[in-house]
């Protein structure tokens, strides 16, 4: 189709015209009238200030914006925790309003995974057969925006939801524990992962 990703440089939101426009309402309609004490008194501001500037402005047309936080292959090196906080924080704020239904706008989170695209080929013309096609991801993400969701972890022919669920839930047990960042590839941690992705309910122990 000639369609290309062009990725933003990191840690770079104002090449991001969403993201942009986000937080400059945000700034503009929240915290350039008050004296923000804290992260904890920006949050109790927030739904707030989202009712009073949708009670004072004309109501727009449903609309979504989905963010997309890229994994590093199917082994997902990257840290989830930390990652998945920084790309999904600047939309927290309007999902929070969303879910007050005090606007028609709805916020998502999409975190593909191995996916085969003209970036991705590094000059191969075949798709890996572990690889989702472009289009299967779109329709995955449109099924889930459709069912409400906001975390969209779309799997790929190599991980499916519940071996994300476990490498999600060591990720968040690294902070927890106190264990080295990344430590399912540490090699004092090599058996306990391994046991970890063996048990039959590992999500309330």
């Amino acid at each position: 189709m000639g369609i290309r990703d062009r990725p933003i440089t990191p840690r770079s939101p104002w090449q991001n015209g969403h993201v942009e426009r986000l937080i400059g309402s945000i700034r503009r309609e929240c915290l350039d009238h008050v004296v923000a004490l804290g992260e904890r008194h920006v949050t109790a501001l927030a739904p707030r200030a989202g009712r009073l500037f949708c009670a004072i402005t004309p109501p727009i047309s449903p609309a979504s914006i989905c963010s997309s936080f890229r994994r590093s292959g199917s082994n997902c090196s990257t840290g989830w925790s930390s990652c998945v906080w920084v790309r999904a924080h600047p939309i927290v704020w309007l999902t929070h309003c969303a879910t007050l239904r005090v606007c028609q706008v709805t916020a998502h989170l999409l975190v593909p995974g191995s996916t085969f695209t003209g970036m991705t080929a590094r000059g191969r013309t075949e798709k890996p057969p572990g690889s989702w096609t472009p289009e299967q991801v779109v329709d995955f993400m449109v099924a889930a925006m459709a069912a409400g969701d906001f975390y969209i972890i779309c799997p790929d022919n190599d991980v499916t939801r519940d071996i994300d669920n476990r490498r999600i839930l060591w990720a968040a047990e690294d902070i927890i524990c106190n264990r080295p960042a990344l430590s399912r590839w540490h090699p004092d941690y090599t058996e306990e992962f391994a046991e970890l992705m063996t048990l039959d309910a590992p999500f309330r122990r």
